[in-house]
């Protein structure tokens, strides 16, 4: 009886003490893992932090998977995170982008004292070749100034308006909402046309390379003053004549 109530009290102790192991073992709600952003393709390294909880010196694992590939997780790479949580993971596997449905990512797993932490990470998409999605008013006879919209994949790239023979009028960059402002050495002219082009590429994992000077956009002709603006301006220069003559008049009406 003495024997059954010994292994009975070892039983439960035991499982007391599994209770705690895994109550230490559970993380808090805001831990987690961040990668640093962008991740692009053929990235020589991934790079992140663990936040919400202490977890230096914790070891690190990194799988890849691309479905466009059929690659499926491959360990790529191996670490540990320093004593504040950062990480540096050279990678021995190469990434690609995912294009038409298909995806790229990757998995990263810490083992933190609290419990593992995951997190995923998709690998940057560019836009689509061949196509250039700008917005720029019409020009105008006079314009000084060109402002548009160009797609944000290229924050940070230059762009670049010449004319039809080449001469560069003016270059610009692109913001982080896509907007640019191209201030012209001289006012556009009736019937003109500009190319504008990426002179320096830019935006994440230089993306905006997929938009080559080869295929610049052509944007224009600028228009014709409208018939109500030549009527406001023939307007104007004849009640300048008029007054003029009415001057010229009460001079001589005078002597």
């Amino acid at each position: 009886m003495k024997t059954w109530r010994l292994a009975m009290m070892l039983l439960l102790s035991l499982v007391a003490l599994g209770g705690v192991a895994l109550a230490q073992s559970t993380c808090p709600p805001e831990a987690r893992v961040s990668v640093d952003q962008p991740l692009c393709p053929s990235s020589p390294t991934a790079t992140g932090r663990v936040t919400g909880t202490v977890c230096g010196d914790a070891a690190l694992t990194i799988r890849y998977t691309n479905t466009c590939d059929g690659l499926e997780d491959l360990l790529a790479g191996e670490g540990y995170t320093t004593a504040d949580g950062a990480f540096t993971v050279p990678l021995s596997e190469t990434l690609q982008s995912g294009h038409m449905g298909c995806g790229s990512w990757i998995d990263v797993a810490v083992e933190c004292p609290c419990g593992p932490v995951r997190a995923t990470s998709y690998v940057a998409q560019p836009p689509r070749r061949g196509v250039i999605p700008v917005y720029v008013p019409q020009l105008q006879t006079g314009q000084t100034r060109l402002a548009g919209q160009w797609d944000s994949y290229c924050t940070g790239a230059t762009l670049a308006a010449a004319d039809q023979q080449g001469h560069v009028l003016g270059t610009g960059v692109v913001q982080d909402d896509g907007s640019f402002v191209i201030q012209l050495l001289r006012p556009l002219e009736t019937n003109e046309m500009l190319i504008l082009f990426v002179s320096a590429p830019g935006g994440p994992c230089g993306f905006c390379s997929y938009f080559p000077q080869s295929t610049p956009l052509i944007i224009g002709p600028v228009a014709v003053p409208e018939p109500s603006t030549l009527l406001l301006i023939a307007s104007g220069l004849a009640g300048l004549a008029a007054m003029a003559k009415a001057r010229g008049w009460r001079r001589f009406a005078r002597r």
